[in-house]
C-alpha cells in the first residue's frame, strides 16, 4: 500500500519543481530529507509551489514586510511580494514642505520728538485732546447762537461768549503745537470760561509757568 502511495506521489510530481512543505526550500525529486530544515520529505507532503514567506530557491524566511528579493541568495520573491500583508510597511511619502515667504518687518513707530514747550508724548496727547475739545465746542456754540439769534436771547449770549472762547481755543492749539507754554493760570481760565474737559486736561498736563 505504501509502495503504491509513493509511486503515485512520484508520478504526480515527476517533471515538477518541488518544495519542502515545512520550510519552502526547493529540493531534488530523489531527495529524502530537506537540506535546509532536515524534515523527512516522505512524511512532509511535497508541494509544487513555494510557501509564502520563504525563498523558493534556498528556503530562507523573509524578515521584512514587502521584501522582493531574498537576503541570502538574491532570488526574486515574486510570490512573497504578492502575498505581503496589507498592513505591512508602506512606502514613505515625501514630506510636504510649505514655501517660506519672508515677511518684511513692520517699521517701528518713530520716537517722540519734543517740540517747543511739549517735552513728552503724554503731554502732547493731553494737549491735543484739549485743543480739539475747544474747537468742537466753539463750533457748536457758534452754530447754535446763529440759529437762535432771532428767536432767543440765548443765541446772542452764545455769540458774545465767542469773543473770549475763540482766542482761548487758538491759544490752546498753540499749547499743543509747542508755540505757547501751558500755565496753571490759563488751565484754570480754560476750565471756567471755555470747557471743563479741556481745562482739566491742561491742568493734568505738565506746566511751563
Amino acid at each position: 500500500m505504501e509502495a503504491s502511495t509513493n509511486a503515485s506521489t512520484e508520478a504526480s510530481t515527476k517533471g515538477k519543481t518541488m518544495y519542502c512543505s515545512k520550510c519552502g526550500a526547493q529540493y531534488a525529486q530523489d531527495a529524502e530529507f530537506c537540506t535546509v530544515c532536515g524534515a523527512k520529505l516522505a512524511l512532509s507532503a511535497p508541494i509544487s509551489q513555494p510557501l509564502a514567506g520563504y525563498c523558493p530557491q534556498c528556503g530562507s524566511k523573509a524578515t521584512i514586510d514587502g521584501q522582493v528579493f531574498c537576503l541570502h541568495c538574491g532570488t526574486r520573491l515574486s510570490a512573497l511580494a504578492a502575498a505581503a500583508p496589507q498592513g505591512g510597511m508602506q512606502p514613505v511619502q515625501p514630506a510636504q514642505y510649505v514655501q517660506y515667504v519672508p515677511v518684511a518687518p513692520q517699521a517701528a513707530a518713530p520716537p517722540f520728538q519734543p517740540r517747543g514747550y511739549v517735552h513728552s508724548e503724554k503731554d502732547s496727547i493731553l494737549r491735543l485732546i484739549a485743543a480739539i475739545t475747544n474747537i468742537v465746542l466753539v463750533s457748536i456754540a457758534g452754530l447754535i447762537g446763529l440759529s437762535m439769534l432771532a428767536v432767543s436771547p440765548l443765541g446772542f449770549i452764545l455769540l458774545v461768549s465767542l469773543a473770549w472762547r475763540v482766542p482761548m481755543t487758538v491759544y490752546s492749539w498753540g499749547i499743543y503745537s509747542g508755540r505757547n507754554p501751558n500755565t496753571t493760570t490759563f488751565a484754570v481760565l480754560d476750565l471756567l470760561f471755555c470747557s471743563i474737559t479741556s481745562g482739566i486736561l491742561l491742568c493734568v498736563s505738565g506746566k511751563e509757568g
